[in-house]
């Protein structure tokens, strides 16, 4: 999806005789340290050093614009949004919004839960080389370091007065987090953990870090329990299954879980299943496995596990990503769990 719309931005600008270098908008609209408009054509326009990097020449952030779809995050407190664009994810805290207000679709402003700060999350074209790049956003007095995000891949931070950029190269493209607080210091210190955690969960896929599993112990296929398997549209899980629904709840992330009288949990999103929880022996693996089986019969069908822990909880991974997990209960199977693949 990147790549599409990538070359589509660059043939609209070589239809419109825009060189890469020329100080007009992708909507037209020249490029100017004056413009205060609070929707730019693209959310890095000003943020990424198209112009003079004076992201505070922008207007704050605002609730006005299309506020992201969020999923769930392993890590309590926050959750997960996606930039289809540049094709990039990063989590955020739950009590904070990011909200697209660009006209390009590049990324999206992200609202505190209680601060008029200027934060950005968004992608670019790589029209600059990296070090040009990173000594433009630094400006004369700027500082560059080397930093690390949360799957290993290596990037910059880059602090100029009250404007703090993390960089990361993808390719053709740079995903950047742009925070000005305005010299606000007081605020940045408080809500530092925050931002950084933002800044470090930049990535390419839905999932959080890898795990070093060496070779799938589990495929795609696996990840189904009775006749329901991940990325089943909801109303053929509606026709499919054969418990009793008995209750429906929509959570603050828009996702849906439905319960059932046997004890599964479906969790659904975008009407298709995300992630799928049974403690029932009605339900078995591809492979056989059920509620009630031994650790023993788990190796047999699995092998070791790629995460344990303290023995009560076996996690299989796909990719690196783990997808099948395994809660034990007096070396019993007591829960089978799988999850989505992005």
């Amino acid at each position: 999806m990147k790549k599409i719309i990538i070359l589509f931005i660059l043939i609209a600008l070589i239809a419109g005789g825009v060189s890469a270098c020329s100080n007009v908008k992708p909507d037209g609209r020249q490029n100017s340290t004056q413009d205060n408009s609070s929707e730019s054509a693209g959310t890095g326009d000003m943020a990424g050093g198209k112009t003079s990097d004076s992201g505070d020449n922008n207007s704050p952030a605002n609730n006005n614009g299309k506020e992201a779809k969020y999923y769930p995050n392993a890590v309590e407190g926050y959750k997960t949004a996606y930039n289809e664009a540049f094709d990039f994810w990063f989590d955020l805290p739950e009590g904070w919004k990011a909200v697209d207000k660009s006209k390009n679709g590049d990324g999206y402003f992200i609202i505190p839960d209680a601060a008029d700060m200027d934060v950005r999350v968004y992608g670019l074209l790589k029209e600059t080389a990296e070090e040009e790049y990173y000594r433009k956003l630094a400006g004369n007095s700027g500082k560059i370091e080397d930093f690390t995000f949360n799957d290993g891949e290596s990037g910059k931070k880059i602090q100029n007065n009250s404007r703090v950029y993390f960089v990361r190269v993808d390719g053709d493209t740079y995903i950047c987090f742009y925070v000005n607080y305005k010299d606000n210091t007081t605020w940045y210190q408080q809500n530092s953990d925050k931002l950084t955690n933002i800044a470090m969960s930049l990535r390419t896929r839905m999932e959080g870090p890898k795990l070093d599993s060496g070779a799938n112990k589990i495929s795609l296929d696996d990840l189904k329990l009775g006749e329901i398997y991940i990325d089943m549209a909801y109303e053929n899980v509606k026709k499919t299954m054969k418990a009793k629904l008995i209750k429906e709840e929509t959570g603050e992330l828009g996702g849906t879980t439905l319960f059932y009288d046997d004890g599964t949990e479906i969790y659904i999103i975008d009407d298709t299943v995300y992630t799928m929880n049974v403690n029932s022996e009605s339900y078995s693996t591809p492979k056989g496995l059920k509620v009630g089986d031994g650790k023993d019969r788990v190796r047999e069908l699995y092998g070791e596990p790629d995460n344990t822990e303290d023995d009560t909880h076996w996690g299989y991974t796909y990719d690196g990503y783990e997808l099948f997990s395994i809660v034990f209960k007096d070396d019993k199977v007591s829960e089978l769990q799988i999850d989505m693949v992005r």
